[in-house]
């Protein structure tokens, strides 16, 4: 076997058009393949010990062991890293191999059109309509076809899963993606996300929309500006109290709070942007007020009733 060289070393060497050539053999990806199915065994622990070069040559198509060698080594440091007990993926190795096995490099996703309740903030309409298109499950409007939503759809995701099924793997997805946005995380690359405040666009006016972008991979993530209160303990509180699990409300379905009685946003100031969501359940109201980082920066509950009878 070769000897060992620095593996940090040799990627800061590396441009990504060599890192990316390396892939261009089938028996190459064969080995990652094999390394990805060891380290996912049953058997097989986290840390395990990996395959030794015997072992891994004994599951991949290879003519001879010195073919073998030279593909293996070819791999060694940038997706492959050899230890004491055998070879193992490296995080690029492992980030490569999972996506080939999801199938994002040579699959299309197949998903029929399905209908959803919800609200359309232009024409009110109640019935949207998820599509793919374009690579992406886009919703919008039945009726006058406004796009409402649009998430990456993988491969992976619409396989042995009914249209409802992808629809509530892609929600759960893009809530959870948008939770570590909030936190400034990219969920791409993990790398330190910022956003900016910009007012919507025609049909849908008098909207304010937060559009966070990746620093390194530059992933963005534009959504209303409302959409952070989701996760805020205090509003989370409040519809629980009123008989509403509002984490179960899917994405689409917020629209019907954001864009109507039910939440009412105004902007306070725009240098630097401040706003105030004043949301309604019957009687009572909470108001949360949040800043151009969609920080909350006031939360309080009103009781509508007490205020109506103190004024008449």
């Amino acid at each position: 076997m070769a000897p060992r060289s620095d593996a940090s070393e040799n990627r800061e060497r590396m441009t990504p058009e060599e890192a990316f050539s390396i892939l261009g053999n089938e028996l190459r990806v064969e080995i990652l393949r094999e390394l990805a199915t060891e380290a996912r065994t049953e058997e097989t622990v986290a840390g395990g010990p990996g395959l030794t070069f015997s072992q891994l040559y004994e599951r991949v198509d290879a003519t001879n062991s010195s073919r073998f060698s030279y593909h293996l080594q070819k791999l060694t440091d940038t997706f492959v890293r050899e230890t004491e007990t055998g070879y193992k993926l490296t995080y690029a190795g492992d980030k490569i191999v999972r996506t080939i096995l999801a199938g994002t490099y040579h699959e299309r996703p197949e998903f029929e059109p399905i209908e959803l309740d919800g609200l359309c903030p232009s024409c009110h309409e109640t019935t949207l309509r998820a599509t793919y298109e374009d690579e992406m499950l886009v919703v919008r409007c039945a009726q006058c076809e406004l796009r409402l939503l649009s998430f990456l759809l993988s491969p992976a995701q619409t396989k042995n899963r009914t249209p409802t099924g992808i629809m509530d793997s892609a929600d759960r997805y893009v809530r959870d993606e948008y939770s570590m946005v909030l936190d400034g995380v990219c969920s791409e690359c993990l790398g330190r996300m910022t956003n900016t405040i910009r007012p919507g666009q025609e049909p849908v006016g008098g909207i304010y929309l937060s559009v966070h972008s990746c620093e390194q991979c530059g992933y963005r993530v534009t959504a209303p500006v409302e959409l952070c209160l989701v996760y805020h303990p205090a509003v989370v509180a409040f519809y629980w109290e009123h008989g509403t699990d509002i984490r179960d409300e899917s994405l689409w379905k917020l629209f019907e709070y954001i864009h109507s009685d039910r939440w009412r946003t105004e902007c306070l100031s725009s240098d630097p942007y401040e706003f105030r969501v004043t949301m309604t359940v019957g009687d009572d109201e909470l108001r949360v007020e949040v800043d151009e980082t969609l920080s909350v920066t006031s939360v309080r509950a009103v009781e509508t009733r007490i205020i109506n009878d103190e004024t008449s």
